[in-house]
């Protein structure tokens, strides 16, 4: 039977990245108004193609599926083009590296935790 395999890569296959977000209760609201005013528009800029889901149940608040522009190869990157394009217009929202640096900090301690997978549309046989 192995004389008989080929190589044969997955054809029509998109890559996205699964963020799951949970925020701490009493940071709820900050997280919501960080997403709103830094967030949403930075990635409205950018063009990043994405969902985002807000939980009515579960151990979750958010989800986020963000499609991985150059597929599965985009995770060869230690920083890409468009991390890079992203942090220009952090910067141009935020107005400072030292104002960029305090909204990232003020995301992380509204989190409580999160999680990151990665997966790939569903292509049955």
């Amino acid at each position: 039977m192995a004389q008989e395999e080929q190589a044969k890569k997955l054809e029509n296959v998109d890559w996205y990245w699964i963020i799951h977000l949970k925020f701490k209760i009493d940071k709820k609201a900050e997280a919501h108004e960080i997403i709103k005013n830094y967030w949403r528009p930075i990635e409205n800029k950018i063009g990043r193609e994405q969902n985002v889901y807000e939980f009515e149940t579960g151990d979750w608040d958010l989800i986020r599926v963000v499609k991985m522009e150059e597929g599965i190869s985009t995770m060869e990157w230690e920083l890409s083009p468009m991390g890079i394009e992203y942090n220009k217009e952090f910067l141009k929202i935020a107005g400072s590296e030292e104002s960029m640096n305090e909204v990232r900090k003020k995301w992380s301690e509204c989190l409580q935790e999160s999680k990151t997978e990665i997966a790939k549309t569903f292509i049955p046989d």
